[in-house]
């Protein structure tokens, strides 16, 4: 990964700069620092937004092997936080059948997922929930003490999910990945929303 914006590019992005333009094809020479895109063919991509700021995170960003195309990471600042990161990227599906294919996940805790409105477009917002043992979180493990043959879950994750179809065909995608020790953290379903809510402003969704 790669630190892509400097503070006072992020906050302009975010707070003073243009709206952004209806979704838009061009070629990868023409992509820009912060510009979510995906691929529509042969060094032809569709912007769908721009990146943005979120308070108390780092922005980074990884480019994909096939293509010109990024996806962006915010890393907390605080070391303590549950959140492990952020991450904002495009893909050439639609919402519908990104939600799809969630729900036919036979080993995903799912809520119900709301349809809901951010930014103008049509999204779908829902977390899913997922318990692990992980011998490297394990203080016994760790001082040589092999574990019990089935033991129980230490690693908790709890993963936050927006969809924001952008025209129908391509969707920008926003993921929040939680971690903790204890279930405890976990937040019940009818607050999914809210929390997505805190951060929808990190992009701006093209028009």
């Amino acid at each position: 990964m790669k630190k892509i914006l400097s503070a006072a590019m992020a906050l302009s992005l975010a707070v003073g700069g243009a709206v952004c333009a209806s979704a838009e094809t061009f070629s990868a020479a023409d992509i820009a620092d912060g510009d979510i895109v995906v691929c529509a063919g042969d060094d032809s991509y569709v912007k769908l937004g721009e990146i943005g700021a979120l308070g108390g995170y780092t922005l980074m960003s990884m480019e994909n092997a096939e293509d010109a195309a990024a996806d962006y990471f915010f890393t907390p600042d605080d070391e303590g936080s549950h959140v492990l990161y952020v991450s904002v990227g495009a893909r050439d599906q639609d919402a519908e059948t990104l939600l799809g294919a969630y729900q036919q996940a036979e080993d995903l805790e799912m809520t119900e997922a709301a349809e809901v409105t951010i930014q103008g477009h049509k999204a779908y917002v829902f977390s899913y929930t997922d318990d692990y043992y992980d011998s490297a979180a394990d203080a016994d493990a760790a001082e040589g003490e092999a574990p019990e043959d089935d033991p129980p879950s230490n690693t908790f994750e709890q993963e936050f999910v927006a969809f924001v179809d952008i025209d129908g065909e391509n969707t920008l995608c926003l993921h929040i990945d939680c971690e903790s020790d204890s279930a405890d953290f976990y937040l019940p379903a009818e607050e999914v929303q809210s929390y997505l809510s805190t951060f929808t402003g990190c992009f701006r969704a093209a028009e």
